[in-house]
């Protein structure tokens, strides 16, 4: 990740614990389609990288790894434990910037995309890929 786009991408602890104490519900605005832009939004689920919708209150864990869903749709995954995701709760306001499109995939997949998030409660952050496999 290039430094403008790293600077992009971050914002001050004051602005975030700004827009964090703010009591209103956040609107879940589409996810970024080009490096360098955000978008609010809220945890919508915290759990592992293969959901089962029979034990929904599975957390993040070293086995199953980490997933967490947004009010917008968007979706990061790892493989690994993500402790900033383990932190997070649903309803937490988050902010998700696009820094990477990976474009090595066939044409007819969908390209790859590397967010870094940051929640606005927790002021930890994360940059996960928004699928398990790059191309899908």
């Amino acid at each position: 990740m290039n430094a403008s786009v790293r600077t992009l991408c971050h914002v001050s602890l004051a602005a975030l614990a700004l827009s964090a104490s703010i009591a209103r519900p956040l609107a879940a605005a589409p996810l970024p389609r080009q490096v360098g832009q955000f978008t609010t939004t809220t945890v919508a689920h915290v759990g592992v990288r293969l959901f089962d919708p029979r034990h929904p209150k599975i957390r993040p864990n070293a086995t199953l790894g980490s997933a967490v869903d947004f009010a917008n749709g968007g979706h990061q995954v790892s493989y690994g434990y993500v402790r900033s995701i383990a932190q997070s709760l649903r309803g937490d306001p988050v902010r998700v910037c696009l820094v990477q499109v990976y474009r090595g995939c066939q044409r007819t997949v969908v390209p790859s995309l590397l967010y870094r998030t940051t929640n606005q409660r927790t002021h930890k952050s994360w940059t996960l890929w928004d699928a398990g496999h790059l191309c899908g």
